[in-house]
């Protein structure tokens, strides 16, 4: 298998692997099933609002990540790539949420959930060269 970092470097744009996928286990199919699943829910998102969420990384003891946000029906999702960072945490404030708006928040790998205001940042805790997506929605 792959790390899942793999696949969601690839979840901000065009979407694709390649390599000798003849070769793949069974396990390796199914991954990449699951992250083309997740893909297809997202890509709507692609041709809305864009907010880069950190300064461009110049190196990897950076965090990373981008929010995509539709600002007709207040949803989106945000992609968080914790590269060699020292840092295992980051707070990070979303774009053109309504602030007294509560949404619920769901990483489509974990199905974690969780609902909060608009206006509140959230904290990710990641361990190093790992990704994290979160889709969010109005309650």
């Amino acid at each position: 298998k792959f790390p899942e970092i793999y696949y969601q470097s690839f979840l901000g744009g065009a979407f694709g692997f390649g390599g000798r996928v003849e070769t793949w286990t069974p396990s390796m199919i199914e991954q990449a099933r699951r992250n083309v699943d997740i893909y297809k829910s997202l890509r709507r998102f692609l041709v809305e609002d864009y907010y880069p969420l950190f300064e461009q990384p110049q190196n990897l003891d950076a965090w990373d990540g981008a929010q995509y946000h539709d600002p007709a029906t207040q949803e989106g999702f945000v992609l968080i790539y914790r590269l060699d960072s020292p840092l295992s945490t980051v707070e990070i404030t979303l774009h053109g949420l309504e602030p007294a708006v509560t949404y619920e928040f769901r990483d489509p790998y974990t199905r974690r959930m969780f609902t909060q205001k608009g206006s509140q940042s959230i904290t990710i805790k990641s361990e190093r060269m790992a990704g994290h997506v979160l889709t969010y929605r109005r309650t």
